[in-house]
């Protein structure tokens, strides 16, 4: 755990998620490795030595693990000497580290006496290659050599014996150390500096990735204090290999118009077709390349009893097609563990007939937004209120006036809501003018002000569904089904 510290905390400052997995005491990644594969992670950072980093790169060769989908990250420093025979081919990217000095006039002297030596010791097996143990063995010699003979120069070293139980320490022993920190020396793991707390510093790795002719270094990261990594690109004669074609899975050979199969009979098999001239296409435009590949089952794709899918669906969940290209049907199902391109084709039962067009508008087509009972009743509300205001005008004492105020002789009294006036009065209230005649008493005052506030209510919903009736053409739709089709008979279909 104090070794995934700072990893940990990369990721947490990140907002990214890291999930940590430890092997089992039977060492078998098999469980964990299915784990990873089911919830689609796609980089791997192995954590181990190299015989554990080798184990789980097989596993994962046999689970079909090693898709270009995939990245593995070593963090062993022996990785020089990982044999990936097991995935010889696989497009996966396998990073990792070494700190072999591979330039150093000692190099070639240490590795001819390792391999004599294991000659001697081991009967069976060719040499793998200096382990990074027996390098820092190396170093560590020659850094207490060097240490000592500073020491030597500077005071002289007694011989005195000592006891592991005595209380006593040797009196050069701080000094020693002190010597060990000023050491500066180019090894065979690189440059050996220490700090004033005795921990290495200033030493440099080397990023290595595998090949296809085994190892290949990509990049040499520098620690700096703030414990980011700065890769330098090493320069290197080889061009950069062109990218891994993408695998195009097909679901069966011969499906007209889409995917047909040409050639054979000795020759190379083509493939042709709408689907074949859409990836040629794309390839061209995005700038990769693909080969095709059927799959084994010749089916699209439906899930299993065990959770897993057969055909295209399948082969695309478990990382051995890129992409799958068909005439596919989009399924809620499919959906839920693949992705899907724009639909080019639509399949399903249709019913197409000609949309029945409104008549043109009439003469009378203003009295469409209420309904008759509605201008029936208007016209019945209009008659008793012109009624009620001539009965309230004759009944009220205040609506009987004198036209000739001047004569002192007995006045004629009049009455301005004569039957006619009774009438004309709510048609100026409905029709927002008003009239010259005005109510004087309260109660002819209280019918004007409902009939006023009824004609509001009804001028305000006759407009808004006047305005609805001119812009918004009401579409009728007859058939709905292929039931309401059969039980029709206006429509005649066949």
């Amino acid at each position: 755990l104090l070794r995934l510290e700072e990893l940990v905390r990369q990721f947490l400052i990140s907002r990214e998620s890291l999930s940590v997995r430890v092997l089992d005491a039977e060492q078998d990644p098999t469980p964990l490795l299915k784990e990873i594969r089911d919830d689609k992670v796609p980089t791997i950072i192995i954590d181990g030595s190299a015989a554990t980093a080798g184990l789980v790169l097989a596993k994962a060769s046999e689970l079909g693990m090693t898709s270009t989908f995939y990245k593995y990250i070593l963090t062993t420093m022996d990785f020089p000497l990982l044999r990936l025979d097991s995935l010889p081919a696989a497009p996966a990217t396998v990073l990792g580290f070494s700190m072999f000095n591979t330039s150093h006039r000692f190099y070639p002297e240490f590795v001819r006496s390792l391999n004599m030596s294991w000659r001697e010791s081991c009967e069976f097996g060719p040499y793998p290659g200096p382990a990074l143990s027996a390098a820092l063995l190396f170093d560590a010699v020659h850094v207490v050599v060097g240490a000592v003979r500073e020491l030597n120069r500077s005071q002289e070293i007694g011989g005195r014996p000592l006891a592991c139980a005595a209380p006593g320490i040797w009196p050069h022993g701080t000094s020693l150390m002190n010597y060990l920190r000023m050491v500066e020396y180019d090894g065979l793991t690189g440059r050996v500096e220490f700090n004033s707390k005795g921990q290495r510093t200033n030493y440099s790795l080397r990023v290595l990735e595998k090949g296809r002719d085994g190892h290949r270094e990509v990049g040499q990261p520098q620690v700096t204090p703030d414990l980011s990594l700065l890769t330098t690109p090493c320069p290197s004669p080889l061009t950069t290999p062109r990218p891994s074609p993408l695998t195009v899975a097909l679901s069966r050979p011969q499906e007209n118009p889409y995917v047909m199969r040409v050639g054979g009979a000795g020759g190379p098999e083509r493939y042709e077709g709408f689907c074949v001239d859409m990836l040629r296409e794309l390839a061209a435009l995005l700038k990769f390349r693909f080969h095709i590949k059927l799959v084994e089952d010749g089916l699209y794709g439906a899930p299993e009893p065990n959770g897993s899918w057969t055909g295209m669906v399948g082969e695309l969940i478990n990382r051995k097609a890129d992409l799958a290209v068909a005439a596919f049907t989009i399924t809620a199902e499919r959906e839920k563990v693949i992705d899907f391109s724009k639909p080019f084709m639509t399949l399903g039962i249709s019913i197409l007939y000609r949309v029945h067009m409104g008549r043109k508008p009439g003469y009378f087509s203003f009295l469409d937004p209420f309904s008759p009972a509605v201008w029936l009743f208007m016209l019945l509300a209009y008659l008793a209120v012109s009624c009620v205001l001539f009965l309230a005008a004759r009944l009220s004492p205040y609506e009987w006036y004198n036209p000739h105020p001047c004569l002192r002789e007995r006045p004629l009294l009049e009455n301005q809501y004569t039957l006619g006036n009774s009438l004309w009065f709510p048609v100026g209230g409905f029709l927002q003018q008003g009239a010259e005649v005005l109510p004087r008493a309260l109660s002819t005052r209280c019918v004007s002000g409902v009939w006023w506030a009824f004609t509001l209510i009804i001028i305000s919903s006759y407009t808004a569904n006047l305005a609805a009736f001119l812009t918004v053409q009401r579409m009728e739709v007859p058939v709905e089904s292929a039931d309401d089709l059969a039980d029709q008979t206006n429509i005649e279909y066949g």
